[in-house]
């Protein structure tokens, strides 16, 4: 890859340029990182341009020109600009992702305590909701038990009524027939008295 390869080359340059303005050859050092700022603008990573414009304006203040040197130091002030700029919006674009985050947590925290509260809420509407209909389960069930109990107490007492009416028909009954066959007893006494007595007199008148 192209861009990789100048990356390489222009770190490979800024140390020989570093090296050589440590050991004050100012004007090798020039030439290595003049060579080395084309990689370096290939690559576009502006931490090594801004390294890069930094030795420079400062090898240049060496060789007394201050021209270059003032140049080379106004590319740097821009380039470490735009690098501040891109780390402050890099930074801000950080808090407010995190604020955003945040706030997200937070509505969401709130939103599960709501939907807790919700349960919670619903829970014992439902508890109050089973207790109503336990109590009137429990208000049918002494209703119907009590209608029940009536019941069986009005049907036993019509069947004793009636058991005590049909006694009674049945006590009236016997009666009666006690009273016809002591009529139907008398009444055949009569019919055996007279016939004895028609017999007695028959026998009693000579034949003519």
């Amino acid at each position: 890859m192209d861009w990789q390869n100048d990356c390489l080359q222009a770190d490979l340059y800024q140390a020989l340029g570093q090296g050589y303005l440590q050991q004050r050859q100012y004007t090798q050092s020039i030439i290595h990182l003049k060579e080395g700022l084309s990689f370096a603008q290939a690559c576009g990573n502006l931490s090594d341009l801004e390294q890069f414009y930094a030795d420079l304006s400062e090898a240049s203040q060496k060789t007394n020109n201050f021209q270059n040197a003032l140049a080379y130091h106004q590319k740097y002030a821009m380039v470490h600009d735009s690098l501040l700029q891109a780390k402050n919006s890099q930074e801000l674009l950080a808090m407010r992702t995190q604020f955003e985050t945040e706030e997200k947590e937070k509505a969401i925290h709130l939103l599960q305590k709501e939907q807790k509260l919700q349960s919670l809420i619903l829970l014992n509407q439902k508890s109050e909701l089973r207790r109503k209909e336990f109590y009137l389960i429990g208000l049918l069930l002494i209703v119907g038990t009590g209608a029940l109990l009536f019941w069986l107490f009005f049907n036993r007492f019509k069947l004793k009524k009636r058991a005590e009416q049909l006694e009674m028909k049945n006590q009236k009954i016997e009666l009666e027939q006690k009273h016809l066959k002591a009529s139907q007893q008398l009444e055949m006494a009569k019919l055996r008295s007279g016939f004895f007595t028609d017999l007695s007199h028959e026998l009693r008148t000579p034949l003519s």
